[in-house]
């Protein structure tokens, strides 16, 4: 019997979704987080994972796919990691 795709796999490269819970002072906390891969570390030649997270799945299966089609088009851009200090210091100049 030949080898059929299951209805639970994505694309290659559309990345994953997956639901997390989380226990805080005995309160559970439900989440969502998905993880695609922006590129190749060049040093190394490993991939570079990032994760978008959400409440909901449709906000973070939506905010995927925007991400994934920006990849594909060439115009993603790495997230800015600057402290609010470092970003004041930068706009003083």
């Amino acid at each position: 019997m030949p080898r059929t795709k299951t209805a639970g796999r994505g694309t290659n490269g559309a990345g994953s979704i997956r639901k997390l819970t989380t226990e805080k002072n005995g309160k559970t906390y439900v989440y969502w987080q998905a993880r695609y891969t922006a590129g190749f570390d060049p040093a190394t030649g490993k991939q570079v994972q990032r994760s978008i997270t959400g409440k909901t799945k449709k906000e973070v299966a939506q905010r995927l796919r925007q991400v994934t089609a920006e990849i594909d088009q060439g115009m993603y851009r790495e997230p800015c990691k600057l402290t609010v200090s470092e970003m004041a210091g930068y706009l003083a100049e």
